[in-house]
């Protein structure tokens, strides 16, 4: 071999040789980031063995490098709340969730602060944030939103409430069953009647439940109709939506329409229906224990006659359907009940003449039922319809 050639097979080998610990010393640089401490970490214990000074020192180094580490900020905080220094703690964990909005930790001080010092607006945007984040915190913070509530602070939640969280709905709830108090849920629910995302009718039914339950009538029939949109209110009178064109409120004083085995309810249009659609109930003749279509009153006492029209198609009972109005307290009495209706027959009109009394009768209950008596006669063929149905007030 030539002493040229050599000399430069030794200058590819070294050449190769460099490149190779250059990488090596890349390599090992790279993995000492992983196996070296993260000095947050060596800060967090100096802090918790009460020395402050260098763990803090460790923090400030971390941000001097990394300006967005939102644990060195609240190192820092902690270190000043352990010394006395609670304003400058709050402005530290404040830039931490600038830096890091999803830090629950210092979220939950800054709200636990605000609260202190009477901000309810500012702890209320902590709370909204961090439910954001993580939902499963519902169970620790609805209780403290529902206590604002109690406490007459309700007026502090309406700006995150109205942009409907996804929280929304579950808080409602939870304050519509736990607040003490119905006067401090009214200041919740009815400012979000014209919120720019109004209530949906399921968070509007847990209010107007509360108020039902507590028979508190009256309050509870006019915070519904304050709900109403504009087509509700136009088929609003002593029955809402007679002739059955609005879906189903299932709540409040609109129609509850359930569902049972051997029934199908149903609002659509047919032959000899006043307006658009009407009501009508098959059934698959078996026996079913029927009463899933009513709707809550709030007649004031008086005589009433109760009218509206009914046809039969092949409708086979020993004892028929009727409708019924009942008070909503006490035992429930019966007002009246209509003529129980089988067969088959074209649309033809029904009345039936009540009266409401002064005492225990505040709601009332109108119900369509099947009027068997035993099991045995439940069973039930055929369709019947309903429409135009309507309570007038009878003048002396």
């Amino acid at each position: 071999m030539s002493p040229t050639l050599q000399s430069s097979r030794t200058v590819s080998v070294l050449a190769l040789l460099a490149v190779i610990a250059s990488a090596y010393v890349a390599f090992a640089e790279h993995l000492g980031r992983f196996i070296a401490p993260d000095p947050m970490a060596q800060a967090w214990q100096r802090l918790e063995h009460d020395d402050p000074a260098p763990a803090q020192a460790l923090a400030q180094s971390v941000l001097a490098r990394e300006p967005l580490r939102a644990d060195a900020y609240r190192l820092l905080a902690q270190s000043a709340e352990k010394a006395g220094q609670r304003q400058w703690a709050a402005q530290l964990y404040t830039q931490a969730v600038a830096v890091q909005p999803r830090d629950l930790f210092s979220r939950q001080w800054l709200a636990a602060d605000a609260l202190a010092r009477g901000d309810v607006a500012t702890a209320v945007g902590h709370y909204d944030r961090m439910l954001l984040v993580r939902p499963g915190l519902a169970g620790t913070i609805y209780p403290l939103l529902a206590q604002l509530v109690e406490q007459g602070a309700a007026s502090a939640l309406l700006p995150s409430l109205a942009t409907d969280p996804p929280w929304r709905a579950g808080f409602l709830a939870h304050a519509a069953a736990s607040v003490a108090h119905v006067d401090a849920l009214h200041a919740l629910f009815q400012p979000l009647a014209s919120a720019a995302a109004p209530l949906h009718d399921g968070e509007r039914n847990v209010y107007l439940d509360r108020l039902q339950r507590e028979q508190r009538y009256t309050e509870a029939y006019l915070a519904w109709a304050a709900f109403l949109s504009a087509d509700g209110r136009a088929v609003l009178g002593n029955v809402f939506d007679g002739g059955f064109e609005q879906p189903p409120e299932n709540g409040g004083f609109g129609w509850r329409i359930g569902r049972v085995a051997g029934a199908r309810i149903e609002q659509i249009n047919g032959e000899g229906v006043g307006g658009k659609q009407a009501l009508r109930v098959q059934f698959s003749n078996q026996r079913v224990p029927f009463s899933h279509v009513q709707q809550l009153l709030a007649l004031a006492s008086g005589d009433y006659r109760l009218d509206g029209r009914v046809r039969l198609d092949d409708l086979r009972n020993e004892r028929g359907l009727r409708w019924r109005v009942a008070c909503a307290q006490g035992g429930r009495q019966t007002l009246v009940e209509t003529g129980r209706a089988s067969g088959t027959g074209p649309w033809q009109p029904f009345s039936a003449a009540f009266s409401v009394p002064e005492r225990d009768c505040q709601a009332q209950w109108l119900q369509l039922v099947l009027a068997a008596r035993i099991p045995a006669e439940q069973r039930i063929s055929g369709q019947i319809w309903y429409d135009d149905l309507r309570i007038v007030r009878q003048r002396p």
